[in-house]
C-alpha cells in the first residue's frame, strides 16, 4: 500500500498535461516534501508532505495521480537544503570564515553545494541555525520582481535587521542579513558590506523597501549616500493557495526560491 502524504494540495484549476513544471523532491531526516511549481507563470500547483522518506515508484505514483507526464516535469533532489546564506570567499581572511560567523552560521556539508546550485565557485554555503529564514527570504522573493539584466542589488529594511541580496543574470552571488540597533549602525552596515562586494555608486542602483517611514532617518540616509537609488513596491510573485497555513508557506519558500533563483 502506498504511503499516505501527511498533507496535500493541488491546484484544481491545473492543467498539467500543457505546461511545463518544475518538481523538487526535498528530503530531510524525518520528512519528504514534493513541491511542483508551474515555470511559466511561478504558482505552487501541486504540494505533499510525507513522514520519512518515499520510494521513487511512491514518486511517479503520485505524478500518475494528478496527470503530470515524465516530459512535462524537470525533477530535482535536495537534500534538507534551507535556510542558507550565501557569503562572497573574498570577504574573509583564509581560515577565518568560522570565527566570524561562528554564533550564527555553520559550514554546510551536503549533496547539494553552493556551485552546483548556484553555479558559482567563489561562494561559500552556510546553514543558518537560528530560526530567522523566513525573514532572510522575505526580502529575497520581493526581489525576484526586480529587473536583472545587470547586477542588481535590493535591501529589505524591517525596525531591527535588514537583508541584502545581490543577484546578476547568473544567479544569486550573495545573500545575508544583520542586526541593527541605530540608523548609524545601518547605514554602516550597509556601506561597508557594498564595498566589500564592488558596488558601483555611480553606474548601479540600490533597490530598496520595507518596514520603515518615508523621510525616516533611515530613508534620509539612502538617499545621502546613494546616488541611484529607488524604493521599490513590496508585491510578490509568488503565489500560494489560501488553503496553505502560513506555517506552510514558509517551509515551502527555501524550496521554490531554489527553483526560481539557481
Amino acid at each position: 500500500m502506498a504511503k499516505q502524504p501527511l498533507q496535500y494540495w493541488i491546484n484544481k484549476a491545473e492543467d498539467f498535461t500543457s505546461s511545463a513544471f518544475v518538481l523538487l523532491w526535498k528530503k530531510s531526516a524525518s520528512a519528504t516534501d514534493i513541491i511542483i511549481v508551474n515555470t511559466a507563470n511561478n504558482v505552487l500547483s501541486a504540494y505533499a508532505n510525507y513522514e520519512g522518506n518515499i520510494s521513487e515508484k511512491e514518486l511517479i505514483d503520485f505524478l500518475k495521480g494528478i496527470n503530470l507526464k515524465s516530459e512535462n516535469v524537470a525533477i530535482k533532489r535536495l537534500e534538507d537544503h534551507h535556510k542558507t546564506v550565501l557569503i562572497p570567499k573574498s570577504l574573509f581572511t583564509k581560515g577565518e570564515e568560522q570565527k566570524i560567523f561562528g554564533f550564527n552560521f555553520s559550514q554546510t556539508e551536503g549533496a547539494v553545494t553552493a556551485k552546483e546550485v548556484f553555479n558559482a565557485g567563489h561562494m561559500l554555503l552556510f546553514e543558518n541555525s537560528s530560526n530567522h529564514n523566513g525573514h532572510l527570504l522575505e526580502g529575497i522573493l520581493e526581489y525576484i520582481n526586480v529587473d536583472d539584466k545587470e547586477e542588481v542589488t535590493l535591501v529589505y529594511i524591517s525596525y531591527d535587521y535588514f537583508v541584502i541580496v545581490r543577484k546578476s543574470v547568473k544567479g544569486l552571488s550573495f545573500v545575508n542579513s544583520f542586526e541593527y540597533q541605530t540608523s548609524e549602525d545601518f547605514i554602516y552596515y550597509l556601506l561597508f558590506t557594498l564595498e566589500q562586494l564592488e558596488f558601483d555608486n555611480e553606474k548601479e542602483t540600490l533597490y530598496y523597501f520595507g518596514d520603515f517611514e518615508i523621510d525616516s532617518a533611515i530613508h534620509k540616509l539612502i538617499k545621502q549616500y546613494f546616488k541611484n537609488e529607488s524604493l521599490t513596491t513590496k508585491v510578490s510573485n509568488i503565489h500560494f493557495p489560501e488553503e496553505l497555513p502560513q506555517s506552510t508557506h514558509h517551509r515551502l519558500l527555501p524550496a521554490i526560491l531554489y527553483l526560481l533563483c539557481e
